[in-house]
Parts: structure tokens; C-alpha cells; sequence
């Protein structure tokens, strides 16, 4: 079933007042999110130029395939997965031409993690599912651990 988490809740639900399809094309979006930032930061490890940035990438590399793996488990759990959305498609292909040097792309990259990290917490608590509530915290946790990373160097 993928990842295990310790710790991890078991109970999960698909909220009141949604259709479950919404719900799972939803998550779904977060599962193609994380494998392709995984894909991106595999490659952009490659091209990095400096040892700092090599190690700020591969970790960032283990963190999103992790998350993606969670996700996917989670989708498993739901009995579902939707395709990528056509639009998060283009988006994510547009983002990733932009990661190609890795260094021209920090201080952007800072500022587009800092505002979806301030968008997800708010939004976090909010969860009626418990598991993906846990999940999302997690998700936070590792994406502030890999940004002080990327600060020190």
C-alpha cells in the first residue's frame, strides 16, 4: 500500500457535502504535485552546480517522492485515482522549464514555497478528514525542514 507513516492515523473520510469523485480528483492533484516536484528536484540535483546545491535537491528529491508515495497510498485507501488535471499539467511544465539553474531560481522559488506554505496552513485545520489533516502537517513539516536547508547555504 506504499509508504507507512508511524504514527499515522488510520481514520479517514471523505468529506460531508463533497462528491467523493471531487474528493479524490482533489487529492489526486497533490499526489502528480509531489511526483513531478520529485521529478524536478531528481533532475535539478543533476544540474546543480555546487555540493550545497546537490544536497538541498537530493533531499528535497527524498521528501516529495515520500510525499507522493503518502498521497498515493491515501488515493489507495479512497479506492481511486483521478489523471492530472490538463491545467496543473501546464502549470507544472511551465514551473519546471524555470528550475532549470537551480541557483537563478532561489529567490523566486522562496517566495512561491512561502506563499503556498502560508496558503496550506491556513487551510490545514480546516481538513475534515483526519488523515489527510495529518498527512497535510507532515507535508508542512518536511517543506519548512527542506527551506532552512536552502537557506543556510
Amino acid at each position: 500500500m506504499g509508504p507507512v507513516v508511524r504514527g499515522l492515523v488510520t481514520t479517514y473520510c471523505v468529506p460531508r457535502g463533497v462528491r467523493p469523485r471531487a474528493y479524490v480528483d482533489m487529492v489526486s492533484q497533490l499526489y502528480h504535485f509531489e511526483k513531478r516536484a520529485s521529478r524536478c528536484s531528481g533532475a535539478s540535483s543533476k544540474r546543480a552546480t555546487t555540493a550545497a546545491f546537490v544536497v538541498i535537491y537530493i533531499r528535497r528529491f527524498a521528501d516529495e517522492t515520500r510525499h507522493a508515495g503518502i498521497y498515493r497510498a491515501y488515493l489507495e485507501r479512497l479506492g481511486d485515482m483521478a489523471p492530472i488535471n490538463e491545467g496543473l499539467r501546464i502549470l507544472l511544465d511551465v514551473a519546471s522549464g524555470r528550475a532549470l539553474v537551480p541557483q537563478q531560481s532561489r529567490s523566486s522559488e522562496r517566495h512561491d514555497e512561502a506563499d503556498a506554505e502560508r496558503q496550506q496552513n491556513a487551510q490545514i485545520e480546516k481538513l475534515p478528514c483526519p488523515l489527510l489533516r495529518q498527512i497535510s502537517r507532515l507535508v508542512a513539516q518536511d517543506e519548512l525542514g527542506t527551506r532552512a536547508s536552502a537557506r543556510s547555504t
